[in-house]
């Protein structure tokens, strides 16, 4: 320890014979000693720097191969993909609108032309109408003449001229009675219960006194107000007729037979016998585009397969008619006179009548009668049927 102590005042002892100033060497030595800190210090910050940006930049690069980098950029891709997809649909639509209203022009035409073969139609049957007319004048002026020269025969020869006069007034009588219906109209008709199951035909309507049943011609294009005023009146007349016997070859001359030209004056005489059910004679129509309804009509410009210009469908359970549907084929091929026969029919089937076995009944199946009227054999076949007679069938004594 002296040593030391010796040393160092021998040490300071040569400095100061050397003439060192002490102090401002000691003073240079700590401003240096403070730059070189200071150099250290800023290495030491550039270093940590340094190491701080490496990290970061490995981060980054871990990052960028992580899953969730490669969802973004599967996602990217997707986003792409879907910007196409979206110009795709948009041509797509363009493309669709054009043909829509490719279709609706098309439509629009088809309109038209329907609408010009309909008038058409119109004209031909005006142009049938009036060539009938014609016709019908000339026959008339015939008639005229027919009788102008039978008068002058009557007043030649008094027995022939009474001969000619009783053959001239029945052949008048008879045109009076008989409805033309051109071609012999077939009809069927068919009875199911709500599994399908055809059955026979002895099923009525099962209602209370004052229960309406609701007829409904359906509304198409076909149901003009002509036809549908046809149907009604076929329907709905209270209206009779006397027809003599010898026409329809049940009686001799002179004895007449009443008929009806509807069926609720049919159906009011029938219901003033005593039955068991009563029979239906409220009736209240409708026009609606939807099936609804007891007993629907529907009027179809189609041809059937089979040849049958009308046909009744009725669905019935637990032994009564629940609902009927009638169709008219080929309507337009038809006249009224047609028209009326065939719905008189048909309604008969609707009511839960079958077929008449006599060929001159408006019941035959096959419509072939000139007097197309409900006959008073049908009224009894509709009293039998609501008396819980088993049959329906209408049994007509020539």
């Amino acid at each position: 320890m002296e040593n030391l102590e010796y040393d160092r005042k021998e040490l300071f002892k040569n400095w100061d014979e050397c003439g060192v100033d002490l102090e401002s060497y000691n003073k240079a030595i700590r401003e240096k000693v403070n730059k070189i800190e200071l150099i250290l210090e800023k290495s030491k910050w550039d270093l940590e720097n340094r190491i701080a940006d490496e990290s970061y930049s490995n981060k980054i690069e871990q990052d960028r191969r992580s899953p969730a980098a490669e969802v973004n950029q599967k996602l990217q891709f997707r986003i792409i993909e879907l910007e196409k997809e979206k110009d795709k649909l948009e041509m797509q639509v363009l493309t669709d609108k054009k043909i829509h209203e490719l279709e609706k022009s098309n439509i629009k035409l088809q309109t038209q032309l329907i609408s010009e073969s309909q008038n058409l139609l119109e004209l031909k049957k005006e142009k049938e109408f009036l060539t009938k007319k014609a016709d019908s004048k000339e026959k008339t002026s015939f008639v005229m003449m027919k009788k102008y020269y039978m008068t002058i025969a009557i007043a030649g020869l008094i027995i022939g001229g009474f001969v000619g006069v009783f053959t001239f007034y029945e052949n008048n009588i008879e045109k009076d009675y008989v409805m033309l219906i051109g071609e012999h109209a077939k009809s069927k008709y068919l009875v199911q219960n709500l599994r399908g199951d055809t059955l026979k035909t002895w099923f009525p309507w099962m209602i209370t006194g004052s229960q309406i049943l609701h007829v409904n011609i359906l509304d198409n294009n076909l149901a003009t107000q002509e036809k549908i005023d046809v149907i009604t009146e076929a329907i709905a007349s209270e209206e009779t007729i006397e027809i003599d016997n010898s026409f329809t070859h049940k009686g001799p001359k002179g004895t007449t037979s009443t008929y009806y030209k509807g069926w609720i004056g049919a159906l009011q005489k029938a219901a003033q016998q005593n039955t068991e059910l009563y029979i239906p004679i409220n009736f209240e129509f409708s026009n609606s585009k939807r099936p609804v309804g007891d007993i629907t009509i529907e009027l179809s410009s189609l041809s059937d397969p089979e040849g049958y210009s009308g046909y009744t469908k009725s669905i019935v359970d637990q032994g009564e008619i629940l609902k009927s549907h009638i169709i008219i084929y080929d309507v337009n091929a038809i006249s009224n006179e047609q028209l009326s026969s065939m719905m008189k029919h048909e309604f008969g089937h609707a009511l839960g009548l079958a077929h008449s076995s006599a060929p001159d009944d408006l019941m035959y199946p096959v419509i072939k009668t000139e007097f197309p009227y409900i006959s008073e054999c049908m009224i009894d076949a509709i009293a039998g049927l609501y008396d819980g007679k088993k049959t329906s069938e209408v049994e007509c004594q020539n």
